[in-house]
């Protein structure tokens, strides 16, 4: 009962935030919910996933993203099956029409996360307050945004939450092959993923995944010219990490002779110490940093949309 009553209290406070406190007061609140004990840790196929995923619903609808005719909701479902049992698996899809309607970027991250531990008598529950309720409020926080200031953004900005992430990239699996939207139509995909923490490599730093493949950080280096971001270079580790986030998927299924989409994770840590740990929890995030990694993201993605930067693709031999 005083689980239930303090998510009530939670829920109720930040349904009474919105448009009026700070942006930090509002991540706060969402990954408050989104990494609590209640949801036991998110994991793929539990009644609590589903509960925390029909709330991301609500803020779409909230920030005025619509949903793609082909699905008629926010909602994509697919069946996941292994060996031992079946569930339905689903991810959350909504967008805001640019002036350019049927050029897009698209923004990503994961919701679902590994559940409990049940031998861990102390401290149970794999909040996954950093993987990846960051990423998840980096997307909700830039969409708030979006729709306070109402900013017109040439190509259309696609907000895709995934479920599936956990156990083996499914949810973007299914969203590539399933092609709800025209891919030769993609300029980029930005994927955000362990955004929250600070003390790895300092504030106002944070380094992408996969580098070599794509001439993005040179455009992130141009754009970063006054600005109090910047790039953290992590060497081998960042083309080792670019397939191990959702970003790869459309790599592997998207990507051929013809299509050539750019697709990179954001992070400002590498989850060293605390990835799929007990300890991933919201007391370490540094929302400072998160929230002007919010705003920093949100001017970047208009800087690409509105001055129709081009980034290109680099084929591998």
């Amino acid at each position: 009962m005083r689980i239930i009553l303090y998510t009530m209290f939670v829920l109720f406070s930040c349904n009474n935030i919105f448009g009026q406190d700070s942006d930090i007061d509002s991540l706060k609140c969402w990954l408050n919910y989104i990494s609590s004990d209640e949801l036991k840790g998110r994991q793929n196929g539990t009644k609590e996933l589903n509960k925390v995923q029909d709330w991301i619903v609500s803020k779409y609808s909230n920030y005025g993203l619509i949903p793609f005719d082909k699905l008629n909701s926010f909602t994509q479902s697919f069946n996941y099956r292994t060996y031992q049992d079946s569930n339905v698996l689903k991810n959350i899809i909504g967008y805001y029409p640019g002036i350019t309607k049927d050029t897009f970027i698209i923004l990503s991250a994961h919701i679902d996360h590994i559940g409990m531990d049940k031998y861990n008598k102390n401290d149970s529950v794999y909040n996954g307050a950093d993987d990846d309720g960051s990423g998840v409020v980096t997307l909700l926080g830039i969409a708030k945004k979006i729709h306070e200031q109402k900013r017109k953004f040439n190509y259309s900005i696609v907000f895709v939450i995934y479920s599936g992430e956990e156990i083996g990239l499914v949810g973007s699996e299914y969203f590539c092959k399933s092609k709800i939207l025209p891919f030769d139509k993609v300029k980029l995909n930005m994927n955000f993923e362990l955004v929250g923490r600070s003390l790895q490599f300092g504030k106002y730093k944070y380094y992408i995944t996969g580098p070599s493949n794509s001439d993005l950080i040179d455009c992130l280096n141009q754009y970063n010219k006054g600005q109090h971001w910047k790039i953290q270079d992590i060497g081998y580790e960042a083309e080792y990490l670019y397939k191990m986030a959702d970003n790869y998927s459309i790599v592997r299924y998207v990507n051929d002779s013809v299509i050539h989409v750019p697709a990179h994770t954001f992070a400002t840590s590498t989850g060293e110490g605390y990835i799929h740990q007990t300890n991933d929890e919201i007391k370490y995030i540094d929302f400072d940093n998160l929230a002007s990694f919010v705003n920093y993201s949100t001017d970047l993605i208009y800087y690409i949309s509105n001055n129709n930067i081009r980034i290109n693709y680099k084929l591998k031999k």
